[in-house]
């Protein structure tokens, strides 16, 4: 969404979904993370390269066009899932994926037709969505965009994982059902299943002195969009992913953000390098120790992106290692906003995340948004109020320790909160972004 500028005066300032700051700002200038089907990216281990060697047929390597892997989860749940390619372009790699979840942004803020399809999409729609406001429209981020759709264009998925939805998110849309929070592992029903990816079709004219590129048509199974309405999603930072060079340390973004969406991220994770190693498809000759300085790299790439708070890779013993990941604020994110589906505004998934950093669930919020409207977000504001300029005292002097507790008590005794001083502050909250 592309940032709101008034001539001749300073553009004003987006707003994070988890800053307090939007619970005054107005829609438009609020960045939520982006909905990502949950169990299309947990069938994906995409090959950590940007390009493969072509042999003297125009074909990739067998392994770099088809991949078959074994899905395993926590409470043994067993599921095969294979990703076949174009043999002439291979599977999608870490990098294609940047425009993978460029696309899905582009769906959450447009919406799509019924068929999956973008009403006059371009490549500069793309772009954008992909590298954010500032990114330019040139060649090679245009040769880009068409290598990635055309590998995921030419990629089926055959699972055995229950991935259609549809009825659900119907029924959801309809007002008669309601948005699921992801389990630890996929519902235990096995359907031996193809699905596309996306369709693209595109075309370059020519002329004496200039090409154009456009797109006439992009598609995107609605197959996912349908996961991430019911609230089958992986929440994402697209930018502060697409955002990482390191190929290794977009595949930890990843892992780390499918286990939060399933509920598994622990305050440390520690997990040997041979496991990554397998987890991320690393393939290379070289011995551990090389191995372990790259992931060491990627690591600290995580923490300077906030990804992780903490990390290291440590050496419990002569050639063994493992990595030892305290998660930052951006997967815990992800994790706070399971249950949230994309067919939720931009203003309830905001009311959404706040009413559970004050502990409560996503259901007993949405309960509570139900009840009041935008009250809700009234209270929010006053919440805020008392712990950044009051101090979270209550009228005796008493630490307010509850704050669900004390919300619900003042919508439904409807608290007033007229004060002067209060209505000076909030005046000055919503003027900054008028």
């Amino acid at each position: 969404m592309a940032t709101s500028v008034t001539f001749g005066a300073t553009p004003t300032p987006r707003v994070r979904m988890e800053s307090p700051d939007a619970l005054f700002a107005p829609d438009h200038l609020v960045e939520t993370p982006v909905p990502a089907p949950l169990y299309l990216l947990s069938c994906l281990r995409l090959p950590l390269v940007n390009v493969y060697p072509v042999g003297e047929n125009g074909t990739v390597a067998p392994q770099h066009s088809f991949q078959r892997q074994e899905i395993v989860y926590p409470d043994g749940s067993r599921f095969v899932a294979d990703l076949s390619s174009s043999p002439a372009l291979g599977m999608p790699t870490i990098y294609d994926l940047d425009y993978l979840l460029g696309t899905l942004r582009l769906a959450d803020e447009r919406g799509t037709e019924a068929d999956g399809a973008f009403p006059g999409a371009t490549y500069a729609d793309i772009i954008r969505a992909t590298r954010g406001d500032t990114a330019s429209n040139a060649p090679s981020k245009i040769e880009a965009v068409k290598r990635a759709f055309q590998r995921w264009g030419n990629s089926v998925l055959r699972t055995t994982i229950e991935m259609d939805f549809a009825d659900a998110a119907q029924a959801l849309s309809g007002g008669t059902g309601q948005t699921v929070v992801p389990a630890g592992s996929p519902i235990r029903r096995e359907r031996d299943t193809t699905y596309w990816i996306l369709s693209y079709d595109w075309e370059t004219e020519q002329f004496a002195s200039r090409s154009r590129d456009s797109i006439r048509s992009l598609k995107l199974n609605p197959v996912w969009r349908a996961q991430t309405d019911l609230g089958l999603a992986a929440w994402i930072d697209v930018d502060a992913h697409n955002a990482l060079a390191s190929p290794l340390a977009k595949g930890i973004h990843l892992k780390l953000v499918l286990a939060a969406a399933q509920g598994q991220l622990p305050r440390i994770h520690v997990a040997p390098l041979d496991r990554w190693i397998e987890d991320l498809g690393v393939q290379s000759k070289e011995d551990n120790n090389k191995i372990a300085r790259r992931f060491r790299d990627a690591v600290d790439s995580l923490i300077e992106a906030t990804i992780l708070r903490a990390g290291e890779v440590r050496s419990p013993a002569r050639g063994i290692y493992e990595l030892a990941l305290e998660p930052g604020a951006l997967p815990r994110h992800t994790r706070t906003s399971r249950g949230i589906g994309s067919l939720d505004p931009v203003r309830t998934r905001v009311l959404l995340w706040h009413l559970n950093q004050l502990g409560m669930t996503v259901a007993e919020g949405r309960a509570l948004i139900g009840r009041h409207g935008l009250e809700v977000e009234q209270v929010l504001r006053r919440v805020h109020y008392e712990r950044t300029v009051k101090g979270g005292l209550d009228a005796r002097g008493q630490e307010i320790t509850h704050w669900s507790l004390w919300m619900t008590k003042a919508l439904k005794k409807q608290w007033t909160f007229d004060e002067p001083e209060y209505m000076a502050w909030l005046e000055r909250q919503s003027a900054r972004f008028a």
